[in-house]
């Protein structure tokens, strides 16, 4: 049976309901963990990783779709994990701008407050897609504690978003390791044959 590694949740295993200030130990200690392999995978650009929805259609599209002008300090080239927070972010009426704020994690390890100001410049009823007025402001958290209350998350919301993001990188690699070992059948199929027709 495998053994269970307890390190990150064995200072609290011990605990009742856990505070705030231990959530955000904990996020810290998940942070340890993720950071030494954020570089080892496939992970979108800050832009692309954030969705809004149109309150109407119920029409999900990425922010990264409508060439948003970047007006931050980081570009939104920067590869990463990103999520609004529970609210997520809607897209309302022809010509109304709001700002909805997100958090993210770069490939490099650093906390980024994210700010989107969103509006809808064109809508077309008979049509799916609409068209999005949008800026995207990232710069540095600088804490996590600003990137959390910026965000206005939860520690509890970033451990659960991380942990979907984990999740990913694990399908895609199982997906990929599944996809090396049939062509390495089919190739190795070749080479027997190959080593009967010499």
């Amino acid at each position: 049976m495998k053994r269970i590694d307890t390190d990150l949740i064995g200072p609290f295993l011990k605990e009742g309901k856990l505070s705030q200030e231990q959530m955000i130990d904990m996020l810290r200690r998940v942070y340890d963990k993720v950071r030494p392999h954020l570089d080892k995978f496939t992970l979108k650009p800050l832009g692309d990783g954030l969705a809004c929805v149109h309150k109407d259609s119920m029409f999900y599209s990425s922010v990264g779709s409508h060439n948003p002008r970047s007006v931050g300090a980081i570009p939104l080239e920067t590869q990463g994990i990103c999520y609004f927070n529970d609210t997520g972010c809607y897209v309302g009426e022809v010509g109304k701008t709001r700002f909805q704020p997100a958090w993210g994690l770069t490939r490099q390890g650093d906390w980024v407050t994210i700010n989107v100001e969103i509006g809808l410049a064109e809508y077309k009823p008979n049509e799916v897609y609409r068209e999005y007025a949008v800026a995207v402001d990232i710069s540095p958290a600088f804490s996590l504690e600003r990137m959390l209350e910026f965000a206005d998350v939860s520690a509890r919301a970033v451990i659960r978003c991380i942990e979907f993001s984990v999740n990913d990188w694990m399908i895609k690699r199982r997906q990929l390791y599944e996809q090396a070992a049939e062509l390495h059948e089919k190739i190795g199929l070749c080479q027997a044959l190959l080593m009967t027709k010499i």
